[in-house]
């Protein structure tokens, strides 16, 4: 009886794999939050309240899931590391994964076993903190990731960034997306189509300006100023010359 019961349930798997792999995409995120705090010792909190939902009709078995993070951060002088992570389900249980990494990358893999049947969803908390060697003084660009790499569709989802407090937004550059800022935080919606990262200007300097940096302007501000005063004290050289004609 048992063995009937097990070549019936291995039958069933087998049904279910060879079914799902002919009707190709059968799972989605669809649902992809994340907060991203920006920390003035150079770290970055990151949270993500992501869902993975079957959307084939039959029931699956995820399997592995893989988020990549890449390790080259524009606007930083060295690589980013992974400083340490965290993964649970719904109840607040650690999901079990492993970290991998490459020169260019670092692969943080979840291992999911739990049958999801059609239309169901498995919610996943992942938690993680990077840091990098900051650049600039006055002004700090740093490039920030908005989503993994993952080779499963996201539908949606939102996304915040939030610098440390005391300082302003002096460039944002998120393509083709509505973002808005209020004070220290910016928001925008993100699905498949949103590019993988973002780059970020801030300082405690208030100067912000569409699709120009904030350092770019301040410098050029600063130069037409001493343009200005370079040439002020020209034409009063050349009025005490004729003076003294």
């Amino acid at each position: 009886m048992i063995l009937k019961n097990f070549k019936l349930l291995f039958s069933f798997c087998v049904i279910m794999f060879l079914t799902s792999t002919a009707f190709g995409a059968i799972e989605i995120f669809s649902q992809y939050d994340t907060k991203i705090k920006i920390n003035s010792d150079d770290t970055i909190d990151i949270s993500k309240d992501i869902t993975l939902q079957n959307i084939h009709i039959v029931g699956i078995v995820p399997g592995r899931v893989e988020f990549k993070i890449g390790k080259v951060v524009q606007g930083s002088s060295s690589q980013i590391k992974l400083e340490s992570y965290t993964i649970k389900d719904k109840h607040g249980n650690p999901i079990q994964s492993q970290l991998f990494e490459t020169e260019t990358d670092v692969i943080i893999a979840i291992d999911i076993y739990l049958p999801l049947l059609p239309g169901f969803k498995y919610p996943i908390d992942l938690d993680y903190t990077l840091s990098y060697d900051s650049s600039g003084i006055l002004f700090k660009s740093l490039e920030f990731p908005i989503r993994e790499d993952t080779s499963i569709e996201i539908r949606q989802g939102t996304f915040s960034l939030e610098i440390p407090e005391s300082k302003s937004f002096t460039y944002l550059e998120i393509y083709d997306t509505d973002v808005t800022i209020n004070n220290s935080i910016a928001t925008w919606d993100i699905d498949s189509k949103s590019p993988s990262t973002g780059i970020v200007e801030y300082s405690s300097v208030p100067i912000y300006y569409g699709g120009i940096q904030g350092s770019i302007l301040f410098w050029m501000i600063i130069n037409i100023l001493l343009l200005i005063i370079l040439v002020i004290e020209i034409v009063r050289g050349i009025r005490k010359m004729k003076k003294e004609d």
